[in-house]
């Protein structure tokens, strides 16, 4: 193999690496702003929650047996 094709082939080893690093980072990305938005509609979803359970028991029970 002769000193071109060896530069050539070590031109597109690094060029593959460095669009699969790029493609992972996106990835990432892609997965963070989707955890982002998870824990966003698990804060809001807390927040918009209605009080527990009244002290006295009311509504915590169903009488299925009529």
């Amino acid at each position: 193999m002769d000193i071109a094709a060896t530069a050539t082939a070590l031109s597109q080893v690094t060029l593959q690496n460095n669009v699969s690093v790029a493609v992972a980072r996106k990835a990432m990305d892609a997965q963070k702003a989707a955890g982002d938005a998870a824990i966003q509609l698990l804060r809001a979803a807390a927040e918009n929650a209605g009080p527990g359970p009244s002290p006295d028991g009311v509504g915590t029970r169903i009488d299925a047996a009529g």
